[in-house]
Order: C-alpha cells, then sequence, then structure tokens
C-alpha cells in the first residue's frame, strides 16, 4: 500500500542526465573524505542541485531513485552494467544506460518502514538494454 504522496514521488519524471550528476557529486564527495561512505548523501543531492529551479518533489524522487539504483549495485544486481575495475576507494563506474533505466523504470516505494525504494529488476535490465548504444566495429 502507498500513499498519494509516495505515489506522487514515484511517478515524478526524473532526467538520466541528473541522476548521472549526482552520481558523480556522490563520488567526489566519497573521494574528497578519503573513501568510505557517504554521510549526508540527502545533503549532497541538494547542494548539487542548488541554485537551479528543481522542485522539491524532483529532488526527493532523485534521492529515492538513487537509493534503489544503489541496492541493486550493492546487490551486484547490475555487474554487467559497470565499468572495469575499481576506483581506489572501491567505487564502480556504470554505463549511462543504467541511468536511463532508473530514470525510467517504475519505482517501487511503500509505507512499511524498513522497506527502501527498489525497482523491478527485468524492467530495469530491458530498459538498460533498450537504452545502450549498439557497440559494434565501425
Amino acid at each position: 500500500m502507498t500513499t498519494k504522496f509516495l505515489r506522487s514521488i514515484a511517478s515524478t519524471k526524473v532526467e538520466p542526465e541528473m541522476l548521472e550528476e549526482i552520481a558523480d557529486a556522490l563520488d567526489e564527495s566519497v573521494r574528497t573524505a578519503g573513501g568510505g561512505t557517504v554521510d549526508d548523501p540527502m545533503w549532497i543531492v541538494f547542494h548539487a542541485l542548488s541554485g537551479r529551479d528543481v522542485s522539491p518533489l524532483v529532488a526527493t524522487a532523485i534521492m529515492f531513485r538513487m537509493q534503489a539504483l544503489g541496492e541493486l549495485v550493492a546487490a551486484g544486481e547490475l555487474s554487467e552494467w559497470q565499468l572495469p575495475g575499481r576506483d581506489q576507494y572501491g567505487a564502480v563506474r556504470i554505463r549511462s544506460s543504467v541511468f536511463h533505466a532508473a530514470a525510467q523504470a517504475k519505482l517501487i516505494l511503500t509505507n512499511k518502514r524498513g522497506d527502501t525504494p527498489r525497482f523491478d529488476l527485468l524492467e530495469f535490465k530491458q530498459l538498460a538494454l533498450a537504452a545502450a548504444t549498439p557497440e559494434g566495429r565501425g
């Protein structure tokens, strides 16, 4: 069961480039701090969006979509979409088609405490595949 508020967040349009920009800002925060976890990701999101005409609903939707994306990455569900290797802090880089999928996929939110935002894995992977630029020999 979800509330009208959660349905509003889940249906808010988010641009894939914004998600990728936030991922870069989060990565930069980890690098600046010398590694470890980001202690205040919401502040980083709002700081990265400051000075822009971005509604609080869009900022909240970005945060939830990034959290759902992070869950997939942490669970190893997107290994085929990760670029080879890790940086010195253990961070992985993911292809831009993943951000397109994260912007388009149905965001699943519940009222239950402890339930994290999530995407349907099959739908997510189909969207990422559809957004991928065919790579071949030119």
